[in-house]
């Protein structure tokens, strides 16, 4: 299902017919634990404003979601060109332009070329986050409601 047949619709049209009432449940708490966990992050990045480079990615959520970019890049040792980064993130080239030169000034990330991939202090701000992240008590459960709609699948598709 692509993301446009999401819109508009509730959680029963999505589900497939015969969805069970514990598949509804299952969802449904997966839904309460994603809001708790939204919130919980949102408060964090307003309060995890230690350094310099906290402050920076975690000022807005464009910044904070380019990181993830940059990191990935660093991890598969690639690099981005601003158009690039620019229609992955639905965002102007001259933003995204903007934010590198920024990020070059800190030493943040590298160029190469017209591409750009994060320096080690940015991959190390990131993983102390997922580190967090991971902590986060709505993280761990959702893992454990995300794991049993899984099971839940595949058991449904082998009685099939």
């Amino acid at each position: 299902m692509i993301k446009e047949d999401y819109n508009e619709k509730t959680l029963d049209e999505i589900l497939v017919e015969g969805s069970t009432e514990l598949q509804r449940t299952l969802y449904k708490k997966a839904a309460r634990l994603v809001c708790e966990q939204e919130i919980e992050i949102y408060a964090s990045r307003r309060y995890r404003q230690n350094t310099k480079i906290q402050r920076y990615f975690n000022s807005t959520h464009l910044r904070n979601t380019l990181a993830r970019v940059l990191v990935l890049n660093h991890y598969d040792n690639s690099f981005s060109t601003i158009s690039q980064m620019a229609e992955k993130l639905g965002a102007t080239r001259q933003i995204i332009s903007q934010i590198m030169k920024d990020c070059l000034a800190e030493g943040w990330v590298f160029k190469q070329g017209q591409g750009y991939m994060s320096g080690n202090e940015l991959v190390a701000a990131v993983e102390i986050y997922a580190k967090f992240r991971a902590d986060l008590k709505a993280t761990q459960e959702a893992r454990d409601v995300y794991a049993t709609i899984r099971t839940l699948q595949i058991v449904q598709e082998n009685v099939k």
